[in-house]
């Protein structure tokens, strides 16, 4: 059931109006043709096919680090609302 729906929103226009969402366009189509070629385990990975991998493998480590700092992040920003909730509201320290 997901899989279609991320299937389709891969397949975006290239020659969009606005030029930043070309670039962002294009960044999200060769990243997941280079990711799909890491996955590719029949050929060896030398030459182009190498180069593509490695590119694809950066384009993961980009990913996963983006989303491990959101969570990181929302997790911090909820660990200050309760300190901000214990001085000011509970304890009436600030």
């Amino acid at each position: 059931g997901d899989i279609l729906p991320q299937l389709q929103a891969t397949f975006l226009p290239v020659f969009a109006i606005p030029f930043f969402e070309v670039v962002s366009n294009i960044l999200i189509i060769t990243g997941v043709i280079f990711t799909l070629i890491y996955f590719y385990f029949s050929k060896a990975h030398k030459g182009a096919l190498g180069l593509a991998a490695k590119l694809g493998v950066w384009f993961m480590m980009i990913a996963f680090g983006a989303s491990f700092g959101y969570t990181v992040m929302a997790r911090v920003s909820l660990l200050i609302g309760r300190v901000y909730f214990l001085l000011h509201n509970w304890l009436h320290i600030i």
